[in-house]
């Protein structure tokens, strides 16, 4: 139990981290920025001892599986379940809010899936950061085909 609530007191630091750094970005603090930045880093790896302790890091096969039972889950028992209480409690922007978090976990649960069948079908496939475009011909291309958006290798 020890690890892994030191896994989720890291985890939940590091998230925090990243959400300060953001802000004092906004205030114009850059170097309080990069500093919580840093930090997070610090947190994200002392997270992985904990993870990796208790958890363990499996095959890229059996994550992504795992990744679909614990995204389906989200989806459908968890933020809807959460969505009828906050409802039934009369908090309606936040029912919507976890009823839009569950579409979006559902569709992570989609791209895992297709994660997973490209892989056992030795399939490529590639997604830009900036406008979502997908092409199973090609692995990482210098330039989207779509918003022309260079991509850093």
């Amino acid at each position: 139990m020890n690890l892994r609530n030191a896994f989720i007191g890291e985890a939940m630091a590091r998230c925090r981290y990243m959400y300060y750094a953001e802000k004092a970005r906004e205030e114009g603090k850059e170097d309080v920025a990069a500093a919580y930045e840093r930090f997070a880093r610090n947190e994200q790896e002392h997270a992985k001892i904990w993870f990796e302790s208790f958890h363990g890091i499996p095959t890229t096969e059996e994550n992504l599986k795992e990744s679909i039972i614990n995204e389906n889950y989200e989806s459908i028992d968890m933020y809807l379940s959460y969505a009828k209480t906050a409802q039934e409690e009369g908090f309606d922007e936040l029912a919507m809010a976890f009823m839009n978090v569950a579409r979006i976990e559902d569709g992570h649960k989609k791209q895992f899936q297709s994660l997973l069948r490209d892989s056992k079908a030795d399939i490529p496939s590639w997604q830009c950061d900036i406008c979502g475009y997908t092409d199973s011909e090609s692995k990482n291309p210098a330039i989207c085909p779509v918003c022309k958006h260079k991509i850093k290798k």
